[in-house]
């Protein structure tokens, strides 16, 4: 007697598998829904405040960079120049100029205190 698909364990496993997956998600989709009615579409604390959160972390991150590309500039400065100038001596290299390379000194102002957007239009 052949065996029909429906009858086999591994089927019934996977087919109570997809069922079970659909299942949560829709149990999801609908408290999800149910929170989003409760509480209305609102950004968690007040917004000006959520601006300013975010200003203050990207100033942070610029402020990181340019502290980092003033760093590899000095290296660049103090090591690879005087040995490419020692290898231009040497006749290892071309006479090329290498490029010299200046700091970066400006860094990102903080957010204005109270909300103030000067220069925004």
């Amino acid at each position: 007697m052949a065996s029909r698909w429906y009858q086999s364990l591994y089927w019934r496993i996977a087919l109570g598998f997809v069922l079970t997956l659909a299942a949560m998600l829709v149990v999801q989709a609908m408290l999800f829904v149910w929170v989003l009615s409760r509480g209305g579409p609102r950004l968690p604390g007040e917004p000006d405040r959520f601006a300013e959160t975010v200003a203050a972390d990207l100033g942070q991150a610029l402020d990181k960079s340019v502290q980092t590309y003033n760093k590899a500039m000095g290296s660049y400065t103090t090591r690879v120049l005087p040995t490419a100038r020692r290898f231009k001596e040497l006749g290892i290299i071309s006479d090329k100029d290498l490029p010299a390379l200046e700091p970066i000194e400006v860094l990102a102002r903080p957010p204005a205190a109270g909300g103030d957007q000067e220069g925004v239009t």
